[in-house]
């Protein structure tokens, strides 16, 4: 049986002889499960989104001329980052992947009003709250989009007594990583050794997550630098005059 918040830190504190820093204790094992979300990208912290260009538009621009149905359209509070091909829209049960792009490079696409088409290209502004998701060119159409999303897991509440399962399955890394961490804190020597389990723990994990390694791991070309001829032209050549 999993092991719940409260009894992951009480293991913690007494394997690192500091029974009365459960305070503590439940602090470090927030920032643990804060880390592993915004560091890595794993099954268990996947929030799926779903939406319509056209609607859902709102919030602070941070962009160069941004055209009507361009964006920003909100993602959720909680978004941290998309994998690549995570994010696609649908037209008469086609799925498109428009290829990512960082904002600074959005900023240099030529916004023209009235120009809509099929959106290749999308960025995530991450300095806004809630994030803002831009597409290039600007829809034609209200398309549904969809995506797959690394999300922002919220603080445990009160974890020193939380009768909730991390959401993390690798109970065995989360405790040895505590453990380790409230070593650090009374200053125990045995802290790089227990450190040293937690990241094997970490390492073994994933390996398995997410169901891997029963498939090859594909290597993939930048499709802002290679893809025909067409593709590869800036955008002032694409659009007439």
């Amino acid at each position: 049986m999993a092991l719940t918040i409260a009894q992951i830190i009480a293991l913690a504190v007494q394997d690192a002889s500091c029974p009365n820093f459960t305070t503590q204790a439940g602090q470090k094992l927030n920032l643990i499960l804060q880390e592993l979300a915004q560091d890595y990208n794993f099954s268990s912290n996947q929030g799926w989104l779903t939406g319509n260009f056209g609607t859902g538009i709102g919030g602070a621009v941070h962009a160069g001329n941004v055209v009507n149905n361009s964006g920003p359209f909100q993602l959720p509070a909680d978004f941290l980052r998309f994998e690549f091909h995570d994010f696609f829209w649908q037209n008469g049960g086609i799925n498109y992947f428009p290829t990512p792009y960082d904002m600074d490079e959005f900023d240099a696409f030529v916004q023209q009003p009235g120009f809509t088409s099929y959106p290749v290209a999308y960025a995530v502004d991450m300095s806004t709250t809630p994030p803002g998701l831009y597409i290039w060119p600007a829809a034609s159409g209200a398309y549904p989009y969809f995506g797959r999303y690394s999300r922002q897991m919220a603080d445990i509440t009160a974890p020193e007594t939380s009768s909730v399962v991390p959401w993390f399955p690798s109970q065995q890394y989360i405790l040895h990583r505590l453990t380790a961490e409230m070593m650090l804190t009374t200053g125990d020597t045995r802290a790089g050794a227990m450190l040293a389990m937690a990241e094997n723990d970490l390492k073994k994990f994933i390996a398995k997550e997410g169901n891997r390694d029963t498939r090859s791991v594909k290597v993939k070309l930048d499709p802002r630098s290679f893809g025909t001829s067409w593709s590869r032209l800036r955008s002032t050549k694409i659009i007439p005059w």
